[in-house]
């Protein structure tokens, strides 16, 4: 009777009060009389958060937690149902009370802390676990050090890099030696990341991309460019997000040529149909070695005129070139896409003032305000 009503609640779905109240009910019957009852009951309460997240939900579940921690078959499945629930604190007592922590144990409660990203408690949870001599596995060494990139936690990141050598798990579990890169690139320490790189046995496209990534955020754009080459001659076929970084190494070192072979390799010998920000690297390239005319012809051709961010890209290179011509153009295209957009103003008035055009520059101002403000100065 107990497991029928349990399966019952776990089949009501929808949200009308009659069957709340029905849930209410079977939840509050007689469900304490063995583990597996119990155990149903862990799921029901996942279920019901995830359906109708009734407020009365927190207090279902200390009242069947307060019963089942005095119970001999009491374990951490309960701390799994908790955390599914959000409710961290509280799976954290039932935690502490658990008679026996083994690795498992810790991974629900290490995976909370990280899915709900309270970063300190992961990295806590390290050392509590060498006093109670339990190693952490390839799953929980994964949460500890996302949590050390989001802190930048660096004395902390390499302690546990050290573990992890112990382990063996560089060389077994590329995952893990992925994480181990990407932590090291966003302490910008690229040289820890590029021995990590090193010492990899196999490298998937997620280690190039990670480590081509973080030479990229410290503007090592040569760098970039290099190990994308080397990528290919190890036969890896880039994606679109490393195709992205590498646009973006080209524009900023002025490879023109280099870039638009590669933007035209991507559909061409990848297959890779270009996204609207690749379409804007490749016009930013462009623009920015003052070939504005290959500019409006990619955008025309690639048809992105409706997209705002390639003509804020183009009026900027129009800035620096002083282009009145092609920054109009761009201006005119950014206005009628978004007319209250500050920074096209700017570049646009940046434009006329530093081509003497006071008069254009005055009306733009007017233009501006009415626009933002929606009235017209005084």
């Amino acid at each position: 009777m107990v497991v029928w009503n349990i399966a019952k609640y776990n089949e009501l779905e929808t949200q009308d009060e009659a069957q709340e109240e029905t849930r209410w009910k079977l939840v509050h019957g007689d469900v304490f009389r063995a583990p597996p009852h119990a155990r149903l009951l862990c799921l029901g309460c996942i279920r019901w958060k995830i359906i109708c997240n009734d407020t009365r939900h927190n207090d279902i579940c200390s009242s069947w937690i307060s019963f089942a921690s005095k119970q001999v078959w009491f374990d951490d499945s309960y701390v799994v149902t908790l955390v599914k629930c959000g409710m961290l604190t509280k799976a954290r007592e039932v935690f502490d009370e658990l008679p026996f922590k083994d690795v498992l144990s810790w991974n629900v409660m290490v995976s909370g802390y990280a899915q709900y990203g309270h970063d300190n408690e992961v990295l806590n949870a390290f050392g509590s676990m060498r006093q109670g001599g339990v190693t952490p596995d390839a799953s929980i060494f994964l949460c500890m050090l996302k949590a050390c990139g989001n802190m930048v936690a660096v004395d902390a990141g390499k302690e546990i890099h050290d573990a992890i050598i112990r382990e063996g798990l560089i060389k077994k579990d590329i995952v893990v030696g992925n994480a181990l890169i990407d932590m090291y690139t966003k302490f910008s320490l690229i040289v820890k990341a590029q021995e990590v790189f090193d010492e990899l046995p196999i490298k998937d496209i997620v280690s190039w991309i990670v480590l081509i990534s973080g030479y990229a955020q410290l503007g090592k754009d040569d760098s970039v460019i290099d190990l994308f080459n080397r990528m290919l001659g190890d036969g890896i076929e880039p994606d679109p997000v490393v195709l992205t970084v590498v646009l973006n190494a080209c524009g900023d070192t002025s490879l023109v040529d280099k870039g638009q072979m590669y933007f035209i390799s991507m559909s061409a010998i990848y297959g890779i149909a270009p996204t609207f920000e690749q379409q804007t690297c490749i016009v930013d390239l462009l623009s920015r070695a003052g070939q504005f005319d290959e500019a409006i012809v990619v955008i025309k051709e690639m048809s992105i005129c409706d997209y705002l961010p390639v003509w804020t890209t183009l009026l900027g290179s129009c800035q620096k070139w002083g282009n009145v011509k092609v920054g109009k153009v761009a201006f005119d295209h950014a206005v009628r896409l978004d007319e209250r957009c500050t920074t096209t103003y700017l570049s646009m008035t940046n434009i006329y003032a530093s081509a003497s055009m006071r008069e254009d520059s005055s009306m733009l101002n007017y233009v501006r305000v009415e626009n933002i403000a929606g009235k017209v100065p005084i």
